[in-house]
C-alpha cells in the first residue's frame, strides 16, 4: 500500500491542483492494527492525501487548504517531488504519523496550519529546497500511538535522507534554504525541532522568532489523555482554541491590515446601451468583527475600497474613462456611482473635386457619451467613539494594590508597565482573516482577560490586577489601553489608600492590647450568659 492515500494520484504526474473545504476521518480505532504497518516501512498505510511524482518528473502548483484531516495510520498530507506547494488553514489531529510530510518539494508554504501529532513529526521537511513554514501551532501528544514509538514525534523535522526506513526513493535535491518563524510549540515529545543532516547535508536553515507554549485545556488536563483516553477531534479542537486564544503569533492588535492587491471582485456586468461596467466594494479599510458584527472606523464613504471596470461594444473607441461618487445613506447603505465617458471616432463620408473629377473620401469625428451606473452595498457599523476609561487604584498599604479598568466594549488589550515589571492584559484576540475576494480583515473573539507577567509581581484577580508591593509607587505606574484604532494612555487614576492591617491593634502598645482583650473577653461573657444563663 506504499503510496496509496485516501486521496492520491496513482503515481501519475499531477499539476494545477486545489483541494478545499472539507474533512477526511481516517477512522483508524475501527480498522485492524495491522493496517498501520502494510506497506514497505513503519505506518506507511492509510495516508488521507497522498500526492506522489517521480524524482526525475516533479509534478507542480498543488494548493491544500482549510481541510479537516483527522485518525490515520500514517501522514495527513503526503507530498513528494512537487515544485510550488502551498499548504495552509489545516486542522490535523491524531495521525499516527507525520502530520504534513513534504519530500523533495521546491517552493513550498506550509502556513497557519494547527497540527495535533502523535508518533512521528508534526512537519517534516525531506530534502526541500526553498521552503517556509510559519505561523503553525504544533501540539505534541503522547497517548495511544497504535504500537509506534510512544514519544517519538519531533515538532518539525528538517533532514536530508536518502531513504526512510528502507522505503521511498533516491531524492534529487539537498535541503536548501529553510525558514521557520512565527510558529507556537508546545511539545512534550522528542524535540520542538530536529535538523537532521544524515544525507548530502543541510544547508542555510534559519529558525527564529517561535513561541513555545504551555496547554491549558477545558477542564481536561493533558496527562489525563492515556492510552485508555485518545484524543477525539473535538479534545483536540478545544486545545488548539485555548492556544489561539493567547498564543497564535499570527495576531494583529490592529484593525488596519496590509492588502495585497490581489483582490477578486464580484464582475457582474450592468448594460445600459453600448457600454457596459461591473462595480464592487472588496471591503472597507480598517474592518473588524467583533462576534457577529462588522465594524469600520469611517463612514463608507471614506473607507470603502471600490473596484471597477468598463466596456464597450462600439468601435473605433478612443478612451473610456470612469469616475466614482461614493455616498452614504441613512440606512447605513453605502452607494457607488459609476459614471463612464466613452469617447470614440464617428466616420463621415465627404466628397471632394479636384481638376473636375469628384473624390469621395471618409474623415472621423470624435464624440463622446456619459452613461451613469449605480449599485447600493450594505456598509458595516461605525465603530463606536472611544473614550479613555476611569482606571481606579486602590493601594492596601503594607500588601498591595490593585488596578481596576472597567469592561469597556472594544479593548482589545491593556499594557501595564510598574517600575521594571511589564504585563498584558487581553481582552479580544484578534486573527488576521481573508474573505473569498482576497480581501483580509480583523477578527475579534472575547476572552477571559488573560493576563501575561513573566516577573512574578502582577497577577490577574477578581478586582483588577494585583501589583505585589507593600511600598507601592502610583508615580511608577503607568497603563496604555489598546483598542482597534487608538492607543490611550492613561495619565491620571483614582486613587485611594486603605488601610490592610488586620494586626493593626497591634500598634495601640500594651495597655492597647489589654483593653482590646477586656472589650473582647466582655462581649464573649455576654454571650455565654444569655444562653447558658437560662438553665441555671
Amino acid at each position: 500500500m506504499d503510496g496509496v492515500g485516501v486521496i492520491d494520484n496513482a503515481d501519475t504526474s499531477l499539476h494545477d491542483v486545489e483541494i478545499s473545504g472539507f474533512q477526511i476521518d481516517g477512522n483508524l480505532r475501527e480498522l485492524p492494527q495491522s493496517y498501520a504497518n502494510s506497506g514497505n516501512g513503519d505506518h506507511n498505510a492509510e495516508r488521507l492525501i497522498d500526492f506522489r511524482c517521480d524524482s526525475g518528473n516533479f509534478g507542480s502548483n498543488i494548493s491544500i487548504h482549510d481541510m479537516k484531516l483527522y485518525d490515520a495510520y500514517s501522514d495527513a498530507i503526503h507530498l513528494s517531488f512537487f515544485n510550488n506547494v502551498n499548504v495552509y488553514n489545516n486542522f490535523v489531529s491524531d495521525c499516527q504519523h507525520s502530520g504534513i510530510y513534504f519530500i523533495s518539494v521546491v517552493n513550498g508554504l506550509t502556513e497557519g496550519n494547527k497540527v495535533f501529532g502523535i508518533t512521528s513529526d508534526n512537519l517534516r521537511y525531506d530534502n526541500c529546497v526553498n521552503n517556509i513554514f510559519r505561523y503553525n501551532t504544533l501540539y505534541s501528544f503522547t497517548g495511544d500511538s497504535n504500537g509506534a514509538y510512544k514519544g517519538g514525534q519531533n515538532g518539525v523535522q528538517i533532514s536530508d535522507q536518502g531513504f526512510s526506513h528502507g522505503g521511498g526513493s533516491n531524492k534529487p535535491t539537498t535541503t536548501t534554504n529553510v525558514e521557520g518563524y512565527g510558529n507556537v510549540f508546545s511539545s512534550d515529545g522528542l524535540r520542538d525541532i530536529w535538523i537532521d543532516s544524515a544525507g548530502k547535508g543541510v544547508q542555510n536553515v534559519y529558525v527564529h522568532d517561535n513561541q513555545g507554549a504551555s496547554i491549558n485545556t477545558d477542564g481536561t488536563p493533558v496527562t489525563e489523555i492515556s492510552f485508555n483516553n485518545p484524543p477525539t477531534v473535538e479534545m483536540s479542537e478545544k486545545i488548539f482554541s485555548s492556544i489561539f486564544d493567547i498564543l497564535n503569533t499570527n495576531l494583529s492588535d490592529s484593525g488596519y491590515v496590509n492588502q495585497s492587491s490581489m483582490f477578486n471582485p464580484d464582475k457582474t456586468l450592468m448594460t445600459k446601451g453600448a457600454t457596459s461596467a461591473w462595480i464592487d466594494v472588496v471591503g472597507y479599510t480598517g474592518e473588524i468583527k467583533i462576534g457577529n458584527d462588522t465594524y469600520i472606523p469611517k463612514p463608507g464613504n471614506e473607507s470603502a475600497l471600490v473596484a471597477s471596470g468598463t466596456q464597450t461594444t462600439r468601435d473605433r473607441v478612443v478612451s473610456q474613462e470612469s469616475t466614482k461618487k461614493l455616498t452614504v445613506g441613512s440606512d447605513n447603505n453605502l452607494t457607488v456611482d459609476l459614471e463612464v465617458k466613452t469617447t470614440y471616432n464617428v466616420p463621415e463620408k465627404n466628397k471632394i473635386t479636384i481638376l473636375g473629377k469628384s473624390i469621395n473620401y471618409t474623415s472621423y469625428k470624435k464624440k463622446s457619451e456619459n452613461t451613469t451606473f449605480s449599485k447600493t452595498f450594505k456598509a458595516p457599523l461605525l465603530f463606536p467613539a472611544f473614550n479613555p476609561p476611569n482606571v481606579s487604584v486602590v493601594d492596601f498599604n503594607g500588601s498591595h494594590a490593585v488596578v481596576y479598568v472597567p469592561e469597556l466594549p472594544g479593548i482589545v488589550k491593556i499594557e501595564y508597565r510598574y517600575k521594571n515589571s511589564t504585563a498584558t492584559e487581553y481582552r479580544l484576540i484578534g486573527y488576521v482573516g481573508s474573505a473569498t475576494n482576497g480581501f483580509k480583515s480583523t477578527d475579534y473573539e472575547v476572552t477571559e482577560n488573560y493576563l501575561f507577567d513573566n516577573s512574578g509581581m502582577m497577577s490577574r484577580g477578581l478586582d483588577g490586577l494585583y501589583i505585589t508591593d507593600k511600598n507601592f509607587d502610583l508615580s511608577k505606574l503607568n497603563v496604555t489601553v489598546v483598542t482597534p484604532y487608538d492607543n490611550f494612555h492613561i495619565s491620571h487614576f483614582e486613587y485611594k489608600v486603605v488601610e490592610d492591617d488586620h494586626l493593626k491593634f497591634f500598634k495601640w502598645g500594651f495597655v492597647g492590647i489589654l483593653g482590646y482583650f477586656f472589650i473582647f473577653g466582655r462581649a464573649i461573657h455576654k454571650i455565654i450568659y444569655s444562653v447558658v444563663g437560662k438553665w441555671i
